[in-house]
């Protein structure tokens, strides 16, 4: 989890240079088919990985995951008449609540299915029912980017770049 955490810091400070050079929906689609690879390599991780490649791991997801909620959250205000803002921030937390919390039901979901009738006291058939959910998750994470292609190239770009919106 500490790598995790000090990616997702470090992310921080280099978030807004790398919306404004890029966008954000060129941000939101590569960020997002990397999130999923990222949840997929795990579904390699065994007893006899190196820490250090779990450690690599940990701090890559932390700064995806990090750049991903930065540029969604972002992304809420984007476009928005500062009349409407506080509408759109009352919406962004509650999707986001939301999405929190069915990412982690649809990630016991999938586990769960895998696991089938197997004891959770059976080692074995859990870790191979946590790879099988990480490759699953990965792949419908690395799908959600095509959400994302209905983005136009400056949407955003008054929070990236600060250009004003008509009003």
């Amino acid at each position: 989890m500490m790598p995790a955490a000090a990616a997702a810091m470090g992310m921080k400070l280099i978030s807004i240079g790398i919306l404004r050079r890029f966008g954000f929906r060129k941000i939101l689609i590569v960020n997002t088919l990397l999130m999923g690879a990222t949840i997929s390599l795990y579904a390699f991780v065994s007893s006899t990985t190196p820490m250090i490649v779990i450690v690599f791991l940990g701090l890559a997801q932390g700064f995806f995951n990090s750049l991903q909620f930065s540029s969604m959250n972002s992304m809420a205000y984007a476009d928005i008449r500062e009349s409407d803002s506080s509408m759109a921030s009352t919406l962004a937390s509650s999707m986001q609540q939301m999405s929190l919390s069915f990412g982690l039901a649809c990630g016991s979901l999938v586990t769960a299915w895998y696991l089938g009738d197997h004891p959770q006291t059976d080692q074995a058939a859990v870790t191979k029912a946590l790879h099988l959910a990480f490759l699953t998750l990965g792949g419908m994470t690395l799908i959600s980017s095509l959400s994302f292609w209905t983005l136009r190239a400056t949407d955003g770009e008054n929070v990236s770049k600060g250009i004003a919106i008509a009003t």
